[in-house]
């Protein structure tokens, strides 16, 4: 978990490069609570990132609902200001990174305001808009029963890839197991 902030970093510094962008490009965190719906920053990712990226010489902005203003902890005094981004036109902030996936945020109005999202909470499907920070590969064993049926519809719906193995065993009706796979 400590290498995380750096990761995130890795993969905003790697879009800019792709996208041969040359000006000092202004970014947007998301979320910076350690964990979503709390004003809870002990740990935050978002703190870390945010450092980094003020060494990085970017334009680096909040958005957090439970704060308005950044704040100090013992190991961060960070001045970054607040971008309020129902209020300012997020199409001028070149990257929205998404840290903490508070559940009153309007993830919609995110996705068609913004240029392009680095989302590190599978809030959004992978896209030209979105850069998803990790995929997570999960192998399900006994994908045809009820639970591994359900489970894998589940994680379907997330940014997960998705294997599913079955040895289709006649403990439970093997029709209905062949009928989940379809």
């Amino acid at each position: 978990n400590a290498e995380m902030p750096n990761y995130v970093c890795n993969k905003i510094f790697f879009y800019f490069l792709k996208k041969k962008y040359y000006k000092k490009p202004s970014i947007v965190i998301v979320g910076i609570s350690y964990k979503k719906n709390t004003d809870d920053i002990r740990e935050s990712p978002s703190l870390k990132i945010i450092e980094i990226l003020n060494k990085s010489n970017f334009n680096v902005f909040f958005y957090d609902p439970f704060f308005s203003k950044m704040p100090s902890t013992r190991k961060y005094k960070l001045n970054n200001k607040r971008y309020d981004i129902y209020k300012n036109k997020l199409k001028k902030i070149d990257l929205v990174v998404l840290v903490t996936d508070h559940d009153n945020l309007d993830y919609n109005f995110i996705y068609k305001n913004s240029n392009h999202i680095i989302d590190t909470r599978g809030k959004f499907k992978k896209s030209k808009k979105v850069t998803l920070a990790w995929n997570m590969n999960i192998l399900i064993t006994g994908v045809a029963g009820f639970i591994g049926f359900h489970l894998a519809k589940k994680l379907l719906k997330t940014t997960a890839n998705v294997i599913g193995i079955d040895n289709l065993n006649n403990y439970y009706d093997v029709r209905l197991k062949k009928s989940r796979l379809n």
